[in-house]
This record gives structure tokens, sequence and C-alpha cells, in this order.
């Protein structure tokens, strides 16, 4: 059985419904990010090349932030 299509709202294109085409996304019904893997792909690189400090501690505040939630998560095993 081949996979639904979905449109891009960004480029226009159809392309099947799957993880090799759309980010998955749980907030959705079906499961997927409406933009397809490319326009997500390249705006993350516009945000970037916009303001690379500004991605960079993005960055470094969630990695933060989760190490913290893991350290202190009682089911939770550092290797």
């Amino acid at each position: 059985m081949a996979a639904p299509m979905q449109r891009c709202p960004k480029c226009g294109t159809d392309k099947p419904r799957t993880a090799a085409q759309f980010h998955k996304d749980p907030a959705n019904r079906h499961g997927f990010k409406l933009t397809c893997r490319e326009c997500t792909n390249a705006a993350a690189r516009a945000a970037y090349a916009a303001d690379p400090q500004k991605t960079l501690t993005r960055l470094r505040e969630r990695r933060s932030t989760r190490a913290a939630m893991f350290a202190t998560h009682p089911s939770y095993e550092a290797a």
C-alpha cells in the first residue's frame, strides 16, 4: 500500500507522507510536520546563517536544561 501524499505549503510539491520526506511531529494527527524535510532544513540553515550566536545560545540552553532534567530523573542512569 502506497503512503498518502502530502503537499508542503512552503514549496508546494506533493510528496509521500513518510519519515523520509517529513519530520515526525506527534502533535499533528497524522504524525508528521506540515513542511517537508527540505524546506524545514533550509529554514534552519537560514536562521543559523542570519544569527549563529542566537542559535548556539539556544542549543546550549537546551542542552543544559536537558542535562539537569536527566540528572534529577529517578529512572535515568548515566552510562
